[in-house]
């Protein structure tokens, strides 16, 4: 195969696997094309952002390669800071004050999304210069993985990184 053929196909499944997750999430199809304050807004429950978070981690399982995989890492960290917004600071406890119409969240809620936030490392993927409300990705160790997907519904509970680690 030529180099510029060779090329030219990793190139399109980069692409192809990046939209296979923007597809599949609509935070992150949505993203270029609101405002901040839309995407917080357009939160209207914990619900809502769980179904998201779980279709979001469903879709990184599926990607081979690092731009997809740190997209949809990002987009974790992202709908779990604008819920953040809608329960006025109760996650993280520093984004308060931007949105008019506050959602409840459950004790049980409050203590996952605060272990899923936990787990959101700086990105040092910042050369993609993507238009996001954090420069950070979801990095979970496998033991909170573990619970994560247990109590958002998702199988296998195992993600196949975590098969033969026993953190």
């Amino acid at each position: 195969m030529p180099i510029l053929s060779c090329w030219r196909y990793r190139l399109i499944c980069v692409l192809v696997g990046t939209l296979a997750v923007a597809g599949r999430g609509n935070a992150l199809a949505q993203r270029p094309y609101q405002d901040l304050q839309k995407q917080v807004e357009a939160i209207q429950s914990v619900a809502q952002v769980k179904t998201q978070v779980r279709e979001i981690l469903e879709s990184r399982d599926t990607c081979r390669v690092g731009s997809c995989w740190e997209l949809a890492s990002g987009a974790i960290c992202e709908q779990i800071a604008m819920l953040d917004v809608r329960v006025n600071g109760k996650i993280v406890g520093s984004l308060t004050g931007y949105s008019q119409n506050l959602l409840p969240i459950s004790p049980a809620d409050l203590q996952l999304m605060r272990l899923m936030f936990s787990h959101c490392k700086p990105s040092n993927y910042q050369f993609w210069n993507r238009d996001r409300m954090l420069n950070v990705v979801y990095q979970p160790s496998c033991k909170a993985e573990i619970t994560v997907r247990q109590q958002l519904g998702i199988t296998p509970t195992t993600p196949t990184r975590c098969q033969t680690k026993s953190n």
